[in-house]
């Protein structure tokens, strides 16, 4: 089962204090078209001053994301990041 992510992307809202999105795109070239997808995301600490995601203080921050998938109650798919870089 594939469980290894890499995310390129623009960092999203806050959803609460461990989750926030990341916003990624796909292009369909076959079909001249352009997909969006609003992913959640958690940092692997959870605690307040180890969240490095959410220390980030901008949408729209482009980003590479590291990290694993993973399901709970609230969403039954999101990415725990193992490891962010900044790339703007």
């Amino acid at each position: 089962m594939l469980t290894n992510v890499v995310i390129y992307g623009q960092l999203g809202e806050r959803i609460d204090k461990h989750f926030r999105y990341v916003i990624a795109k796909s292009i369909d070239s076959l079909h001249e078209k352009e997909n969006t997808f609003k992913i959640p995301l958690t940092y692997w600490a959870k605690t307040p001053n180890g969240n490095n995601l959410l220390t980030i203080p901008e949408d729209g921050v482009k980003v590479i994301i590291r990290g694993r998938l993973d399901s709970n109650d609230k969403f039954p798919l999101y990415v725990v990041v193992e490891t962010i870089e900044i790339v703007n």
